[in-house]
């Protein structure tokens, strides 16, 4: 039986231990307790986040581990033993967006994630407490929006990744998408969006973004504000310290 599917709250998930929320605000309690019960999520989280990172592979780097935040989740498939779970790649859409002015509620620059040999996949709603409960596969496109991810006990064979994402539906819904199976690869679909939204003549550019990914994410603002200057574009959307 797989580990997933014994999940009850998100503190059983190292990675995704709640720092912040909980039942009455309890975390602005400065007593004792409630400073070594921060720490020790902040110690499990932090430790957490380490041994993910080393699990992935070079082609992975820019995809997971946190590299997608507040990308949209553009919807999934599962056929037999695979799950391929689409969403619109951040790195793209900061280069776009920042560099060419390419903004646009159309404009999705999609990768998958294609897990194969899949033995379960698993969707959950996250309760305000942080208790996990079975939910339904949810609409995405839009409305799904990719806030943190992790892979679990990345150091046994094999693949056991969970991401939290927020589904837009008018009232509070965070989400939890869980899968295990025997492998993952990312298929880099951005190129053609790229044409479509921004055009061939800024190819160059976005084949370089494209090469330098894994060790310069154009996510972070201060990477992205360098490459711009590098390619003498201009600086065309304000970006958060600005």
């Amino acid at each position: 039986m797989s580990v997933l599917r014994r999940f009850r709250h998100l503190h059983d998930i190292p990675g995704l231990v709640d720092v912040e929320e909980g039942s009455q605000d309890w975390w602005l309690d400065d007593s004792e307790k409630t400073q070594r019960i921060v720490s020790d999520r902040l110690r499990r989280r932090s430790e957490a986040w380490t041994q993910s990172e080393r699990a992935v592979s070079w082609a992975l780097r820019s995809y997971v581990n946190n590299a997608q935040h507040d990308s949209h989740i553009l919807g999934h498939i599962r056929e037999g033993g695979r799950f391929t779970l689409t969403a619109s790649d951040e790195h793209t859409e900061m280069l776009a967006q920042h560099g060419f002015d390419a903004v646009s509620k159309e404009a999705h620059y999609p990768f998958d994630l294609v897990f194969e040999g899949v033995s379960f996949v698993g969707w959950r709603l996250r309760e305000k407490d942080g208790t996990l409960r079975w939910a339904p596969p949810p609409q995405m496109g839009e409305l799904a929006q990719w806030l943190l991810d992790c892979f679990i006990e990345p150091e046994r064979p094999g693949v056991r990744w969970a991401v939290v994402f927020y589904q837009w539906d008018g009232r509070y819904s965070r989400r939890v998408l869980l899968v295990e199976a025997e492998s993952l690869r990312v298929v880099e679909r951005q190129r053609a969006a790229w044409i479509q939204y921004v055009g061939g003549a800024s190819l160059p550019v976005f084949d370089e973004s494209q090469t330098r990914r894994r060790e310069t994410s154009l996510v972070d603002p201060k990477v992205l504000r360098e490459f711009l200057r590098e390619h003498g574009l201009p600086h065309l959307n304000p970006l958060s310290g600005d």
